[in-house]
């Protein structure tokens, strides 16, 4: 659960990034008061969302749901991995 919700948020913020800065811009180009105020409520609700990442992650380090795998859960992504390439490979 943490893992999608690391990939799926990391992915919104990242690209949220050019669109805050260019809100910005944009109200210093045309003197838009109403942009100003979107884009420090967007930057700030990014900066929660990276807050939220980084506190997931740690909860997620220390409950050992990253880098300490079973052996078979690792030994199933390989199978699944390989799987999904060689099916790739035919179509």
């Amino acid at each position: 659960m943490v893992g999608f919700l690391l990939s799926r948020s990391s992915w919104l913020t990242l690209a949220a990034v050019g669109w805050i800065a260019c809100i910005r811009l944009l109200g210093d180009i045309f003197d838009i008061k109403g942009f100003h105020v979107l884009h420090i409520i967007t930057a700030c609700a990014m900066c929660i969302t990276w807050l939220v990442l980084f506190i997931l992650t740690i909860v997620a380090f220390v409950k050992g749901d990253i880098f300490k795998s079973r052996d078979e859960d690792v030994a199933r992504d390989i199978w699944l991995s390989a799987h999904r390439n060689h099916s790739v490979e035919k179509v």
